[in-house]
């Protein structure tokens, strides 16, 4: 349970989130293992620190909490890997449902979706390989702030903001990302 105050201003920011946009590094990078996550303790209720997990699955738990969170406070969000699984080395399976191989969404349907989207989140977070050395972050920015700049004049009337999530190891590839 959130304290009073705190609860009041979640509500608040979710009243006023559009959409969340979550762009995410699926670069060779992200297999180092300089990461931890919370894992459940051995005492009911209690967690414990896991470390020397990839940033692949430190990734994974976030985006599986805030998925979840997404789900039940019905926050449309729109997830982007930021290199195309289609040109691994290893061959990518884009399933029937997959419009493209590079983004994923949830909550822009209807209810009933829900756990199918769920479950589409899951498959591509487990499923991803990350053998491509290059992370075009920069390029992926510029691209989603083109879009978002299209609709900046539309949220603005209705008084609504979008959140971007970057979640990277924190390296563009180069100087043009």
């Amino acid at each position: 349970d959130l304290p009073p105050g705190l609860l009041s201003s979640a509500y608040q920011s979710l009243q006023s989130c559009d959409s969340r946009l979550w762009l995410l590094d699926n670069s060779s990078r992200m297999k180092v293992r300089d990461s931890h996550v919370g894992r459940g303790g051995k005492e009911e209720g209690s967690i414990e620190r896991v470390d020397d997990v990839t940033r692949w699955e430190e990734l994974q738990e976030c985006v599986a909490f805030h998925a979840k969170m997404a789900s039940r406070c019905w926050i449309p969000t729109k997830y982007w890997l930021v290199n195309d699984p289609a040109k691994s080395a290893v061959k990518w399976q884009r399933e029937p449902w997959q419009k493209h191989s590079r983004r994923f969404t949830l909550c822009w349907g209807s209810p009933k979706d829900i756990a199918s989207e769920m479950s589409q989140i899951r498959h591509i977070m487990n499923n991803v390989t990350l053998d491509q050395p290059q992370c075009p972050l920069t390029s992926c920015i510029h691209s989603l702030s083109k879009g978002l700049a299209k609709e900046a004049p539309n949220l603005s009337a209705r008084d609504r903001h979008v959140t971007l999530v970057i979640c990277t190891q924190g390296l563009p590839t180069d100087s043009v990302g």
